[in-house]
């Protein structure tokens, strides 16, 4: 697996990049797939209840399953990114749990984390969507190896 950083960030210092952003990328290369959203902070852009999938991910160790065209529209109606985790898991029958540690990432074939509106992180094996993110956005860092939480 690698870790691929995401900065790209507007004249003011700020993060542009969106969740949308980032799905637009990947959704095409895991089409079909069931998704899990395990963590989310964000302000909505009106249409989205964002303290009801909040509660329900705080009853939700396994997280939510999404179909990418669901977990497409939340991103849609999300104004701001704050902190989220979005994975494909390998098997639906062994859902990715916290924490984010080797067993998490065994468990993933692609993890999706923003932090503090400031960076995505994005950690897949898939060279394919390694390539997509080098040619879409431009302050993108490619690691060997998991993220350091």
């Amino acid at each position: 697996m690698k870790t691929v950083q995401i900065r790209d960030s507007d004249r003011s210092g700020c993060l542009e990049v969106s969740f949308e952003d980032v799905l637009r990328i990947v959704l095409p290369i895991w089409k079909g797939r069931s998704w899990r959203l395990l963590e989310m902070e964000a302000v909505s852009s009106g249409e989205i209840n964002v303290a009801a999938i909040e509660a329900q991910l705080s009853d939700s160790p396994g997280g939510i399953e999404y179909s990418g065209p669901d977990l497409m529209t939340l991103a849609l109606g999300l104004f701001q990114e704050i902190n989220l985790v979005a994975c494909v898991p390998v098997d639906d029958r062994r859902l990715p749990r916290f924490p984010m540690d080797e067993d998490y990432y065994r468990s993933v074939e692609l993890s999706l984390m923003c932090h503090d509106s400031d960076l995505w992180e994005i950690v897949t094996s898939s060279e394919v969507a390694h390539a997509r993110i080098r040619e879409r956005f431009r302050d993108v860092e490619i690691h060997s190896g998991l993220p350091e939480h």
